[in-house]
Parts: C-alpha cells; sequence; structure tokens
C-alpha cells in the first residue's frame, strides 16, 4: 500500500513537472537585454540585435508595414498632393494657399462652393425681410420706440 502511494505521488508530480518542463525546452532563451528594450531608441534594432522578437512574429509585422506602404502609394497615386498643403492651415489665406498648390479635391471644393452660395442665398432672403434703414438698429436704445420706429418705417404692418 505504501509503494502504491508512493508511484501515485511520484506519477503526480511528474505530470505537475512535465509542461513546465517541455514550455522550457521549446521556448528560444532569451536575452537578458530584451526587458531593456522598451526604453531604447531603436527598439526594432535592439531587438533585431538581441534575438528578442519571433522571426515568425517579426515576418507577418514586415508584411502588414508593406501592405500598409503600398495601401498608402496608391492612396497618393490616385489623390497626389503637393508638399506644401501641411502648411496651409498657418496660412493667412488658406483658400489661395490650397488653390495655389492643388491641396483640395475639386470635387470637395465644388460642394463647398454649393454650400456658400446656399449660403448667400439665405442670408440675401433674410435681409429682404430686414428694415432696409440703418437707423432702426437704434431704436431699441431711443426712449420714444414707437415713434422712432414710425418716422424711419422699421415695423411692417
Amino acid at each position: 500500500m505504501k509503494k502504491l502511494l508512493t508511484a501515485a505521488a511520484a506519477l503526480a508530480v511528474a505530470v505537475s513537472v512535465a509542461p513546465m518542463l517541455a514550455s522550457q525546452s521549446v521556448a528560444a532563451p532569451k536575452s537578458p537585454y530584451c526587458d531593456m528594450a522598451k526604453s531604447q531608441k531603436n527598439t526594432v534594432a535592439w531587438n533585431e540585435q538581441y534575438g528578442c522578437i519571433d522571426k515568425a512574429q517579426a515576418a507577418a509585422h514586415a508584411r502588414a508595414l508593406k501592405a500598409d506602404e503600398a495601401r498608402a502609394a496608391r492612396q497618393a497615386k490616385l489623390h497626389p498632393k503637393n508638399s506644401y498643403c501641411n502648411m496651409a492651415k498657418s496660412q493667412k489665406n488658406t483658400v489661395a494657399w490650397n488653390e495655389q498648390y492643388g491641396c483640395i479635391d475639386k470635387a470637395q471644393a465644388a460642394a463647398h462652393a454649393r454650400a456658400l452660395k446656399a449660403d448667400e442665398a439665405r442670408a440675401a432672403r433674410l435681409a429682404k425681410n430686414q428694415p432696409k434703414d440703418p437707423y432702426c438698429n437704434m431704436a431699441k436704445s431711443q426712449k420714444n420706440l414707437v415713434a422712432w420706429n414710425e418716422q424711419y418705417h422699421c415695423l411692417s404692418r
């Protein structure tokens, strides 16, 4: 009975220790310098030098970067922009700057022009409804508001 319990205990210890030993043998030994990679300026070169990144993981990352670069190149080919377009925000006359360097898409510019025309038309309609005499705006500060409005025809009846 004692031998059976000892054998069971030895088997239990062997089963619990086996996964730890297997994982240690599969994992590549990492350099102690890998922990310092986060504080380095060029982490890619640091990790490559000390073997901190798995080769398959690095290859997948490289493929993703190439795909992003290809997508950016296709986008740039479809919509080429001048390098001066990024400076447009800091210019005094951004409209003229963007027109000079071709920073705005033609369809986008046409939509913006239509919106401006609609705003101008709305302002013109409001101006028709507003009183024409400039003295009407001063009516609020007058003592005799009724007489002021009658004299300058500020109220429409």
